[in-house]
């Protein structure tokens, strides 16, 4: 089963108003030269609601940094990455005014072939009796569980 795809953690070892980011293909390898974006999301009751992004390449060890950032819950911060149609993202968040944030993200090789991929499927089926007909539902949770995209 493949690793995490995207993590945020606090790093204490970065500036408070900084973001370092590090790329990994499927075999753990740094991705070098890669290109990441920086998504920012400002809101404030006054000003309202404004995106912006940002975007850099990692260097020979698979990272970059973001730095001069502003910190608060008013900024919200994602990073992500393409590879070919597919997107790897971290969930938003905060930087904190004691630490920045590291964040970690793996890429996997894309196909467009299902037949080159792991994926599975879970199902559930609710069947319940009403007065003259029965109601149901079906639920599919459909995940890869391989290393392809």
């Amino acid at each position: 089963m493949p690793a995490e795809v995207a993590r945020v953690d606090p790093a204490p070892d970065l500036p408070p108003n900084s973001i370092g980011v590090e790329l990994a293909n499927e075999k753990t390898q740094p991705l070098t030269n890669y290109p990441v974006r920086l998504g920012v999301m400002s809101q404030s009751i006054a000003e309202g609601e404004s995106h912006s992004e940002m975007f850099k390449s990692t260097d020979s060890t698979g990272r970059v940094r973001f730095d001069g950032l502003s910190t608060g819950t008013r900024y919200s911060y994602r990073v992500s990455v393409t590879s070919g149609p597919a997107k790897y993202a971290a969930s938003p968040f905060n930087l904190r005014g004691d630490t920045g944030q590291r964040v970690k993200i793996s890429v996997y090789p894309f196909t467009r072939n299902v037949d080159e991929t792991l994926v599975a499927m879970r199902g559930f089926l609710y069947i319940e009796p009403r007065e003259d007909v029965f109601q149901v539902e079906l639920l599919f949770h459909i995940f890869n569980m391989g290393t392809t995209t």
